[in-house]
């Protein structure tokens, strides 16, 4: 009885294993786990974004309570990567780096090529609307957002002091701005808006 149990259980511990693969990592540099989890209001599994706990935290939020938890922490098989990354350019993530951006944002695959005219002329129409809509002809203003959306960009693991807020009334414009270029650039993990109520829109490196 006891022979025929083993491979039995080493069976549920490899399907085990497996599965909690696909949602959990641990990083082996700096003793951290991610934990890929579901934006908030996410209806479907491709809208998520990850948290990072320390060895402890992690024990203290999901081992001690979880016993298929504790079964992937000791498995020689679960997934483990050397290091984190934050970085949106899909060629410039090493194989043994776990890139924080997958889910939270769209991960740029930029051809090398020259913008086409449609591309310019869509770019040049949501440029139009926020220099002389949003910002009312101010050219500091509006230099500044740009420069704001090309730095969150650019530097996705850096922390940013300050953010864009619009103060308009309905009809105005702003919900543009997010559908237009905020949501493409970012990703709706990294967005977060709410239309009715109190209004927020914070990217998740702000401060």
């Amino acid at each position: 009885m006891v022979q025929a149990e083993q491979p039995t259980r080493r069976r549920l511990e490899q399907t085990i294993t497996r599965y909690l693969n696909r949602f959990i990592v641990h990083i082996r540099d700096e003793d951290l786990y991610v934990v890929k989890q579901l934006q908030h209001g996410a209806t479907v599994l491709d809208e998520f974004t990850f948290t990072v706990y320390s060895a402890n935290k992690f024990k203290a939020a999901f081992q001690a309570s979880n016993w298929a938890i504790t079964v992937w922490q000791h498995s020689t098989a679960k997934s483990v990567r050397q290091r984190l990354a934050g970085n949106p350019y899909r060629d410039r993530v090493a194989p043994n780096e776990f890139n924080l951006l997958e889910g939270a944002m769209p991960l740029l695959d930029l051809p090398d090529r020259e913008l086409t005219a449609a591309e310019l002329l869509a770019l040049k129409d949501i440029l139009d609307h926020i220099q002389n809509s949003m910002v009312s002809g101010n050219q500091r203003d509006y230099d500044i957002f740009l420069d704001w959306c090309a730095f969150v960009a650019q530097n996705p693991d850096r922390k940013i002091a300050y953010m864009p807020f619009f103060v308009g009334d309905e009809g105005t414009g702003k919900g543009v701005i997010i559908t237009k270029l905020l949501l493409p650039l970012f990703g709706k993990c990294a967005l977060h808006c709410e239309f009715y109520g109190v209004a927020t829109c914070l990217l998740c490196d702000f401060n």
